[in-house]
C-alpha cells in the first residue's frame, strides 16, 4: 500500500528494501543473469520509464520517510542524492524557463547551451563505440530531456497504478449456474493468456 492505495513497486528494490529493513545485509551479485521485458514501441518505452519513474519516487519517499534507511548513512545519502537531483533539476528547469520569459535570456541560454553540449558529448561517446549513425546524437540528448521530465510526471502521478508495458487480462465472471466458471477478456487476437502482474 502506498498513501491508501495497492500499488506494485519493482521486486528488486522492494526486496531489497524489505532485507535491509529486517537487518540484514545485501551483496551486489556481479554475475547474475536476468529476464527482462525490453518495450518494442516508444509509447510501450515511455510507458515503461513513467512506471519506473513511479516506481522510484514510491520507493525512495517511503524510505526517506520510514527512517530505517538513516542506519545506513551511506545508503541514506545516496537516496537522498538522487531525490535531490531528480528535483534540482526540475527547479533550475522551471527557474530558467521563468527567466527567459521574463525576457533575461542570457543564463537560460547559455544554461541550456552548457546540458546539450555535455549531453551530446556523452552520445557522441555512446555512438563511436557501438559503430551507430550519426542522428543518434541529437535522438540520444532529446530522448534524456524527455525521460528527465518523465521523472515529474511519475511524482506528481506516482499514486496511480497501472501496467503501461503489459496487457494482463480482464478477468470477468461468466454468468452460468456454476459459480467457478470464469473467462479472460483483454488479450491480443492469437495470444495466450497475458500473467496478472
Amino acid at each position: 500500500m502506498f498513501l491508501g492505495r495497492r500499488c506494485v513497486v519493482g521486486d528488486d528494490t522492494r526486496l531489497t528494501e524489505l532485507t535491509l529493513r529486517a537487518g540484514y545485509r545485501t551483496v551486489f551479485q556481479g554475475n547474475a543473469t536476468v529476464w527482462s521485458r525490453y518495450p518494442g514501441t516508444g509509447r510501450e518505452f515511455l510507458g515503461q520509464r513513467l512506471r519506473n519513474a513511479r516506481n522510484f519516487w514510491r520507493v525512495r519517499l517511503t524510505t526517506l520517510v520510514t527512517g530505517w534507511v538513516w542506519r545506513h548513512p551511506y545508503l541514506a545519502f545516496g537516496t537522498l542524492a538522487d531525490v535531490i537531483g531528480r528535483s534540482g533539476f526540475w527547479l533550475c528547469e522551471t527557474y530558467l524557463v521563468v527567466l527567459a520569459v521574463d525576457g533575461h535570456v542570457l543564463m537560460p541560454a547559455v544554461a541550456a547551451g552548457w546540458y546539450f553540449q555535455r549531453r551530446a558529448r556523452s552520445a557522441r561517446e555512446f555512438v563511436r563505440r557501438r559503430a551507430l549513425p550519426r542522428w543518434h546524437v541529437p535522438a540520444q540528448v532529446a530522448i534524456d530531456l524527455v525521460l528527465r521530465n518523465l521523472d515529474l510526471v511519475g511524482l506528481l502521478t506516482m499514486r496511480r497504478q497501472t501496467w503501461l508495458t503489459r496487457r494482463a487480462p480482464i478477468r470477468t465472471t461468466a454468468p452460468t449456474s456454476e459459480p467457478s466458471a470464469s473467462r479472460e477478456v483483454g488479450s491480443r487476437p492469437g495470444e495466450g493468456p497475458n500473467p496478472v502482474p
